[in-house]
């Protein structure tokens, strides 16, 4: 399977995850065929392991009935200096309809998150767009992934010889050593999300379903889930 250029699934599984149990089944080998049960074993979270099966199905790495196929076996055998080259052609491949829209090298992510549209389920565009970005910087396809990169650190400049007007925020003496725990560990992405909450204290119900999905498909990419 691929995506097809009219539409249909397409996978959105956490990146992390799908190179992870890639890994595992390179370097230690993992039971086959793939199943729930078998990815869940794998460290797979329970909230992310259907999704997970069902992009490895969609990207061709196994059958219909989770057995792998000559894709993954080939990313196996894989040298460690071959294997994003491996994998590069494998995106390229199963993305076809996608890189024929937009280069994720050179286009802005909303034309590529645009040529994500025609896919299935609507709902979880975000996670689509943050899976195909993860697995093309794993395969060297792109530098530096820029769902992750989006600069935050931008701020108004202050004129010369003037200090920057000071905001008069009291904080519990108590709560100032986990905050500044918080904000120094906030990832660059995330940090600029909440900056799209709505100024005016509401938004519509669509605006809020796209603003969860974003959120949770960020964190998926920016943190690894443990048991």
């Amino acid at each position: 399977m691929a995506l097809h250029a009219d539409g249909g699934n397409a996978p959105y599984a956490s990146p992390k995850t799908m190179i992870d149990v890639i890994s595992k089944y390179r370097d230690r080998g993992l039971q086959t065929p793939f199943t729930t049960g078998i990815l869940s074993r794998a460290g797979v979270s329970d909230g992310l392991v259907a999704r997970t099966l069902q992009a490895f199905k969609i990207l061709d790495l196994v059958d219909e009935e989770g057995s792998p196929t000559e894709t993954l076996e080939t990313l196996k055998l894989a040298t460690t200096e071959d294997f994003p080259k491996r994998l590069a052609e494998l995106i390229r491949e199963a993305y076809e309809p996608i890189f024929a829209f937009a280069n994720p090298t050179t286009d802005e992510p909303q034309l590529v998150r645009d040529a994500f549209r025609a896919y299935k389920p609507q709902g979880q565009r975000a996670r689509m767009v943050a899976l195909f970005y993860g697995l093309c910087e794993a395969a060297k396809i792109i530098e530096v992934n820029p769902l992750r990169t989006r600069d935050t650190s931008k701020t108004a400049k202050t004129p010369k010889g003037r200090k920057p007007k000071q905001h008069n925020i009291r904080v519990k003496k108590d709560d100032q050593q986990g905050l500044s725990h918080l904000t120094n560990h906030v990832p660059g992405p995330i940090a600029a999300l909440m900056n799209e909450l709505p100024k005016n204290g509401s938004w519509t119900v669509d605006e809020k379903n796209r603003f969860t999905d974003t959120f949770e498909a960020l964190l998926n990419f920016s943190f690894k889930i443990v048991k």
